[in-house]
């Protein structure tokens, strides 16, 4: 098959989207098809080049200057898209809202050219009122065409495709598709790896520094208990923990995934108390290498028996103390979350399972029409 894959960006952006698309192509050329990844180009990514990647020059200012991610694609990169989109056997598109994804699914029906769309997330609760009511009309517009007309939507998770469903007919009965996790990387430790001590409390965030992802939450929690010591890891957002004044937080640039993998390894609890996503990869990852994982009730609810391995916490600052010193407190209860979540990401979060269901299902959609 030939494939065409486009997402925002490439994963040296070290966004769990790209992460997620980079090991779903990977796996795509590896199993012998001819892939071509569509992304922004964007300068001070240091982008690494790679066989079929096909960089689109893209302004960038939307995430600099207002704090969302949204590549704005050069008028002139459109002509060679089209062209792309002609070449392709079967689309694949992650994320309805971005203005180069719309772009491309408009070529796909003017050309006839099947197209499954990857949604990861849902509504956003941005601080800002506008940014909300902009989401929503936008979902209500633009995103309603791609999701509507589709071949396939596939969600990450159940309670966004549940939130979708709630006001969205589909073409066909949209699929789950959880993401995977690296086991190569973030499974079994190795041999000169430890867990931390018991009475350690070196407590883990990896994630954008944004408010839907909890921060404000850990900074509170952080300030009360200061005999804590917090790793925050993430890209720059809205919040800048570096600024928070507090010895027991140390600040983190997203780093290489053998690096992160150290990170999670030496976690007492991975936490993230975040609200409006999907499955995030990094809950994934965290359970792989054996980090007791610590979630919002309505992240727990993104997979089937998810909530049965991990610790769930209501999301205010008290709830929060009591449910992590609750854990640190119980080295049985630590032990028990590290054993059941590394057997949940190794059974059920697996690449290799989801490219193959991806790979059967572009396949059932061409036997299906006529290209």
């Amino acid at each position: 098959m030939k494939i065409l894959v486009t997402a925002n960006y490439y994963p040296e952006k070290m966004g769990g989207i790209e992460v997620v698309t980079d090991n779903l192509v990977a796996r795509f050329r590896r199993a012998g098809h001819e892939v071509r990844w569509l992304a922004a180009d964007i300068s001070n990514r240091g982008r690494i080049a790679r066989e079929g990647d096909h960089p689109i020059k893209a302004w960038n200012f939307t995430e600099k200057r207002l704090g969302f991610p949204y590549p704005l694609p050069h008028p002139w990169a459109l002509t060679a898209t089209r062209e792309h989109v002609r070449w392709a056997d079967v689309l694949h598109i992650h994320d309805c809202l971005y203005l180069h994804n719309q772009y491309i699914f408009r070529q796909a029906r003017r050309l006839s050219k099947p197209l499954v769309l990857t949604q990861h997330i849902g509504i956003v609760p941005y601080r800002q009122p506008y940014k909300v009511v902009l989401q929503k009309l936008a979902y209500h517009s633009l995103g309603k065409a791609i999701l509507a007309e589709a071949d396939q939507v596939v969600f990450v998770s159940e309670t966004v495709k549940t939130w979708f469903e709630s006001f969205f007919d589909f073409r066909n009965p949209p699929r789950v598709i959880p993401n995977g996790v690296d086991l190569s990387l973030f499974g079994e430790k190795s041999n000169n790896e430890t867990r931390p001590s018991s009475d350690s409390a070196s407590l883990l965030f990896v994630g954008r520094f944004t408010q839907k992802k909890g921060l404000a939450l850990i900074r509170e929690v952080a300030a009360a208990r200061p005999e804590w010591i917090w790793t925050l890891v993430g890209m720059p957002g809205d919040i800048d923990p570096a600024t928070w004044g507090l010895d027991n937080v140390i600040v983190h640039s997203p780093c290489a995934q053998a690096e992160l993998r150290k990170l999670y390894r030496s976690a007492s609890l991975f936490v993230l108390p975040s609200v409006g996503e999907g499955f995030p990869l990094v809950v994934a990852e965290a359970m792989g290498c054996g980090t007791p994982v610590l979630i919002g009730p309505e992240t727990a609810l993104a997979l089937a028996g998810l909530k049965d391995c991990v610790a769930v916490s209501e999301l205010t600052s008290s709830q929060l103390q009591r449910t992590i010193e609750a854990i640190l407190s119980d080295r049985n209860r630590s032990a028990k979350l590290s054993e059941v979540g590394r057997n949940f990401a190794a059974r059920y979060l697996n690449w290799d399972t989801a490219s193959d269901t991806y790979l059967r299902l572009f396949e059932s959609i061409l036997a299906g029409r006529s290209i």
